[in-house]
């Protein structure tokens, strides 16, 4: 018996794309996929009957028989949201009473050297098989930063991927991060986020009339799809009526079908969409206050697209690519191919192959 699960709050990711994949594969696996609440069901019509409801007593009961419990994000840290038991706690008595082998599917690709060191790595998380989608990326969590060792780690390329579709409309989405430093602890509004350079330089930018005037010209949509930290704090920005702001209307998946060109500053998002090699912009206004390890990744030589300073360059480069039917320009093309192991749709006959090459777990544990 397998679970998948993205997140106890959404669905979308690798665990429901893999999913997919292998539901009805008969291998004698029984596979059940965990959704929010019972709203998530008609995604799965025609897919699977075997749709649990996290948090449900099915749901805790199936965790205690499940032999592997496939997820997007680190498991165990999400696994009791619905409950008033600590979470070191909760785990300890699901472990004791269970077998279950964890699967780490990821939620992205590793950007950062850094995060290794601080959650990523053998001292706080214990998979019995992980994911990875880059050679560096597969070097890094075999190095002896992680503490990982070989068997636990796997190059097979991200799920979702598969999913990507390219139908590409006039549509320009923005796609900045959030900077942890302006989220109060208790997530509240911070009336001090205005005064800050990061929100007037994206202020600015939203504002700007040569931009405005690019999407009246050119009979663009411009989407700002905004982290949902952003909307804490919605009310200081100064929205335009030729921008829409959105943030679940429409999903990733959406965000990258239907985009024709993408605005970042330094997300990490931008790599489903380079995975479908449509044309990125960075425009690094404000600079990212942890700095990559240019070794490991740089914008300069590894990024997808070019890099811009100023309002006038992202402007005048998205008319550019608006002029050339918004082709990916073949600098970045090649960094893309370089970039990805794989950038084929079999990424989930990779990752299902090396779960059912996984050793089947004890199951004569004594309790």
């Amino acid at each position: 018996m397998w679970l998948f699960i993205d997140r106890p709050t959404t669905i979308g990711d690798n665990a429901e794309a893999l999913f997919r994949y292998c539901a009805n594969r008969e291998d004698g696996i029984e596979k059940f996929m965990i959704i929010p609440d019972e709203t998530y069901y008609h995604n799965f019509e025609g897919v699977s009957a075997n749709i649990i409801i996290y948090g449900s007593f099915e749901y805790k009961f199936l965790l205690m028989f499940a032999e592997k419990v496939i997820s997007s994000t680190t498991f165990w840290e999400w696994v009791n949201i619905d409950t008033n038991i600590p979470k070191y706690e909760f785990k300890l008595i699901v472990q004791a009473l269970s077998n279950a082998q964890e699967v780490f599917l990821q939620h992205g690709i590793i950007r950062k050297t850094s995060f290794s060191d601080w959650y990523l790595n053998s001292s706080s998380k214990n998979f019995d098989f992980m994911v990875t989608s880059t050679e560096k990326e597969y070097e890094l969590m075999r190095s002896e930063n992680t503490g990982f060792k070989e068997k636990q780690v796997r190059l097979t390329g991200l799920p979702r991927f598969d999913l990507l579709k390219n139908n590409s409309e006039s549509m320009i989405t923005f796609l900045p991060t959030w900077r942890i430093q302006y989220s109060k602890d208790d997530g509240s509004y911070d009336k001090h986020f205005r005064e800050s350079d990061f929100f007037k330089s994206i202020n600015e930018f939203l504002n700007d009339e040569k931009l405005l005037e690019l999407l009246r010209k050119n009979n663009y949509r411009f989407i700002f799809k905004a982290h949902p930290k952003f909307f804490v704090q919605i009310e200081d920005f100064d929205i335009p009526e030729e921008i829409e702001i959105v943030s679940t209307e429409l999903s990733y998946n959406e965000i990258y079908e239907k985009s024709a060109i993408l605005i970042t500053d330094y997300s990490s998002a931008v790599v489903d969409f380079a995975y479908l090699k449509k044309p990125i912009i960075y425009y690094h206004s404000i600079k990212e206050e942890a700095e990559e390890n240019p070794e490991y990744f740089s914008y300069e030589s590894d990024g997808f697209g070019e890099i811009c300073l100023s309002i006038e360059s992202v402007i005048n480069k998205v008319q550019n690519y608006i002029d050339n039917d918004c082709l990916m320009e073949e600098e970045y093309v090649k960094r893309v191919d370089s970039f990805f192991k794989y950038t084929d749709k079999n990424n989930s006959e990779r990752v299902y192959e090396e779960i059912l090459r996984l050793p089947i777990p004890n199951k004569n544990k004594i309790i």
